[in-house]
């Protein structure tokens, strides 16, 4: 049995693959189309009952969810692909403030961008419009990591470049 990765367009499902391919482990993709509401199908909420991609589904059939969780897991899982430094590394703990930083505020912003309505009964247009402002926000805040110190530029040759980096261009 292989990994089998729920993955799709407007997900962190993108940076779970990098990391599987990075690894070298065979893997399926499955193909859960938000656009058309895959993801909210009786069979997908049984994988993953807060309906988001992705979602992995492990060889022995245990299932993880949450991009930076799964990497996370990855990496500690299959350490001879370097997708994390050292445990108890300063470089470690640093690449796991920023993985959480990306997925916490880039992702979430983005996804506040793409989808206002989820985020409110009312006009979108305001939701939208904030989240651009906040996402903003972020990019400078990680752009000023970038340009202050060794931390983040060392950390990103890890799995903080597949889950950050890629959201910046």
């Amino acid at each position: 049995m292989i990994y089998r990765l729920h993955d799709g367009l407007q997900t962190g499902g993108a940076v779970v693959r990098a990391a599987l391919a990075e690894i070298g482990t065979p893997h399926d993709v499955i193909l859960t189309d938000i656009r058309t509401g895959d993801h909210l199908s009786d069979t997908y909420s049984a994988l993953n009952p807060r309906q988001q991609v992705p979602t992995l589904i492990f060889p022995d059939g245990q299932i993880m969810t949450e991009s930076s969780a799964i990497l996370v897991h990855l990496a500690d899982r299959y350490p001879e692909a370097a997708l994390l430094p050292s445990p108890g590394s300063a470089l470690r703990g640093q690449t796991l403030r920023w993985l959480a930083f990306c997925a916490t505020n880039l992702y979430e912003g983005e996804s506040r961008k793409l989808h206002p309505d989820r985020y409110t009964v009312g006009e979108p247009d305001g939701v939208r419009t904030a989240a651009h402002d906040f996402i903003d926000r972020n990019y400078l805040v990680l752009e000023t990591a970038f340009s202050n110190g060794p931390f983040l530029a060392e950390a990103c040759r890890s799995i903080l470049s597949m889950a950050c980096v890629p959201a910046m261009t």
